[in-house]
C-alpha cells in the first residue's frame, strides 16, 4: 500500500472505499491475496465484470454476455417503432444511432457471428416493417443493401466486415505502437512468448 499511497500523494487520485470496489487476482498465492485484502479491505471480484459499459473477460465473448448490447438497440427501436417513419428516416437512424451503439463494442471485441447475424435481422426487420420484431419480409437481399447508393444500395455498413476492420486496427496498433505502455506489456508477456514457442517448435 506504500506504493498506492505514494501514487495518491503525487497525483491526487485516491481509491475510495466504495462497496462496489474489489480486487482481481491472477497467478497470486493465497498469502499474498490475504495480505492485500487486509491492507485494502476490498472484496474479491471475479471475471467477467463490467467496465465502461462493456463486459471484460479473459475468454471469448459469449452470446449471453452480448445481450446488453442487443437490449440497448431494442430499446431504441421500440421507441422509434411507435412513430410513422419513412424508409429514408429508418435508414438514417440505423446508420447513425444503431451503428454507433454496435461500433462502440466492435472497437473492443470481435463479436460472435450469431450476435452480428441477430443484430442484422433486427435492423432489417425495422427497416422494412418499422417494428423491432424479426420478420421475414425483406424485398431486397441484405447483402445488396451494403452497396453504395450509386450502385442501387443503401450504403449500410456491413457489421461483419466492419468488426474485422476494427480488430485489424487493434492488431496494427500492437505491431506499430511499441512505445506505448500497454503495448510494451503485450510484447513482453505475450508476443515474445509466442515467438519463443514458435522457434522452439
Amino acid at each position: 500500500m506504500d506504493k498506492v499511497r505514494g501514487f495518491s500523494a503525487s497525483t491526487g487520485l485516491h481509491a475510495d472505499q466504495h462497496p462496489k470496489k474489489y480486487n482481481l487476482f491472477w497467478g497470486v498465492d493465497d498469502d499474498t491475496i490475504n495480505q492485500i485484502q487486509q491492507e485494502t479491505d476490498f472484496a474479491i471480484g471475479n471475471m467477467p465484470f463490467k467496465y465502461l459499459g462493456v463486459p471484460l473477460t479473459s475468454k471469448k465473448l459469449t452470446i449471453f454476455q452480448c445481450q446488453p448490447l442487443i437490449e440497448k438497440m431494442l430499446t431504441r427501436l421500440r421507441h422509434w417503432s411507435t412513430r410513422l417513419l419513412s424508409y429514408a428516416r429508418r435508414t438514417q437512424l440505423l446508420k447513425s444511432v444503431i451503428f454507433s451503439i454496435a461500433n462502440y463494442w466492435m472497437q473492443i471485441f470481435p463479436l460472435p457471428k450469431e450476435v452480428i447475424s441477430h443484430i442484422n435481422s433486427i435492423c432489417r426487420s425495422f427497416l422494412w416493417t418499422g417494428k423491432e420484431h424479426i420478420s421475414r419480409k425483406a424485398p431486397v437481399a441484405s447483402d445488396y443493401l451494403s452497396n453504395p447508393i450509386a450502385a442501387g444500395g443503401l450504403n449500410l455498413i456491413s457489421l461483419m466486415e466492419w468488426n474485422k476492420a476494427t480488430i485489424g486496427k487493434l492488431l496494427w496498433n500492437v505491431c506499430e505502437k511499441k512505445d506505448k505502455l500497454w503495448n510494451s506489456w503485450i510484447h513482453t508477456y505475450y508476443i515474445k512468448k509466442i515467438r519463443s514457442s514458435y522457434l522452439l517448435s
